[in-house]
């Protein structure tokens, strides 16, 4: 016996016998080729070499018996193509049929693939299985907004959380707040949420507005019974883009307002919507606009209507709200204008910036001009006033005051060294601006107030995820923390 069979080792090459044969034969036949190559050039070949020449037929015979022996997979048959060539039909028939049944099987496969797909295609697709919403007392992410019911008795609160909760004004103070109600059906942050205040089918009803780019309408909760549960949405409208903004018209209880940032393909927009019933359709649509809009708001019922909307370059642009023309713009502030708000007559625009300044402006007159500006030592995000601010008839007992907070981005705070009560909110003489208090509790920027209709205090909410009802000297009369 050999030392070749006695060997225990494993073999050295991968290549059974037939393939190593096939190589040798061949290795002979491309020795032929350069020998025809070098003869083509004028060359003179030699008696030996020639006879190699004459000899080619029978080295391509005997590789053509080595094919048909060749296993089908072999890699020898991709690495020769210019031998392969030379093999007459008989020696390559068992490969190709191989390789054809190879190549039906696949497309048998593709086949079978493309009817599974146009199976499932044409299947109604299962919902998925979402888990139930359940009642929460406080938000568990940033609050971005509030709005008051008609009656003063509730108020609601949007979050990032994407949830809207509902909560009673506490008559008495030193309250521990929770949360009677938890209005469900969002898939993202909820930036926007307004109550509607004027007469008629819609009076107490809500809309938000989401990062999911859906509007949805939901019941007051004035309708509802007093047991703590989630509530879901009477209608959902697919509005698109980012909607940061929603309000009820104050004049016509079937329409609102509402803006967006981009998303997508979708552009920022501004439009007006009519409701009946729970279906919605667009009117006005406006996505020609100075920058991108924050806010935007209903003018003084009653006349002309008009939009107001404030803008990212610091402008506030005023629209017809019958046909989206641009009738006026304001350029008012140096940066970014983050909210806009009125007093209780809608004579009196008030706007927040990142500034630093607030700026009252009367819009009862064509000329639009500034009545006050308030400045701070922080961005300001909100602003608000009390039924009385700057009223002819208001006595010096009555609350002249005006309330604004923010403070710095929570990227920034972690940057930069916070201002004494950053997130406080101030409550300035509104005449002169000077403080005469503040609202503390706050720990982080402050992204909302609203004063209640009897003046006798204000409610807050912010970055923090916290909500509290403050008095109207800023001492806190309740909270969601204790």
């Amino acid at each position: 016996m050999s030392w070749r069979a006695e060997c225990t080792l494993p073999p050295t090459s991968a290549l059974n016998e037939d393939e190593k044969n096939f190589l040798k034969s061949v290795k002979k036949l491309r020795d032929v080729f350069k020998l025809e190559e070098k003869k083509a050039g004028g060359a003179r070949l030699e008696a030996n070499q020639q006879a190699k020449i004459d000899g080619k037929q029978a080295i391509v015979d005997e590789i053509a018996g080595l094919a048909r022996r060749l296993p089908v997979q072999s890699s020898l048959w991709e690495k020769n193509p210019d031998v392969v060539a030379l093999l007459p039909d008989s020696a390559l028939e068992r490969r190709n049929k191989a390789m054809a049944d190879t190549r039906a099987a696949a497309e048998r496969r593709d086949k079978d693939r493309q009817e599974r797909e146009r199976e499932r295609a044409s299947r109604p697709e299962r919902p998925r299985a979402r888990t139930p919403p359940t009642h929460q007392t406080r938000h568990d992410r940033p609050v971005t907004r509030l709005t008051i019911s008609p009656d003063g008795n509730f108020f609601y609160t949007s979050s990032k959380d994407k949830m809207i909760l509902v909560w009673d004004v506490p008559q008495k103070g030193g309250q521990h707040m929770k949360a009677r109600k938890t209005y469900a059906g969002h898939d993202g942050a909820v930036w926007g949420v307004d109550c509607c205040l004027s007469e008629g089918p819609n009076k107490g009803k809500l809309l938000s507005g989401s990062a999911d780019g859906k509007i949805c309408l939901w019941p007051g909760v004035e309708t509802l019974g007093k047991r703590a549960e989630a509530v879901a949405p009477l209608a959902t409208l697919d509005h698109g883009g980012i909607v940061k903004f929603v309000e009820w018209s104050l004049d016509d209880n079937a329409k609102f307002v509402s803006c967006s940032y981009k998303l997508g393909s979708t552009p920022p927009f501004i439009a007006v919507w009519s409701l009946d019933g729970t279906r919605s359709t667009c009117l006005v649509k406006i996505e020609k606009m100075p920058a991108r809009a924050n806010e935007v708001r209903w003018g003084a019922p009653g006349g002309r209507t008009k939009l107001f909307s404030c803008h990212d370059n610091g402008y506030i642009a005023v629209w017809d709200a019958e046909n989206g023309d641009l009738l006026k713009t304001l350029a008012l502030h140096k940066d970014i204008v983050t909210q806009l708000n009125f007093d209780f007559t809608r004579k009196v625009l008030l706007t927040a910036s990142a500034d630093k300044t607030a700026l009252a402006v009367d819009v009862s007159t064509p000329a639009m001009a500034t009545l006050k500006t308030y400045r701070a030592d922080r961005p300001i995000n909100a602003i608000a006033v009390p039924p009385t601010y700057l009223s002819p008839d208001a006595t010096e007992e009555d609350n002249q005051t005006v309330a604004i907070a923010g403070g710095r981005d929570p990227r920034d705070v972690t940057t930069s060294k916070l201002v004494e009560g950053e997130f406080d909110v101030l409550i300035l003489g509104a005449d002169q601006g000077d403080q005469w208090s503040a609202g503390k509790g706050h720990f982080g920027p402050v992204h909302c107030i609203r004063y209640f209709a009897d003046g006798l205090g204000f409610a807050s909410c912010g970055e923090d995820g916290c909500v509290k009802v403050y008095n109207a000297d800023g001492s806190v009369h309740a909270a969601d923390t204790l």
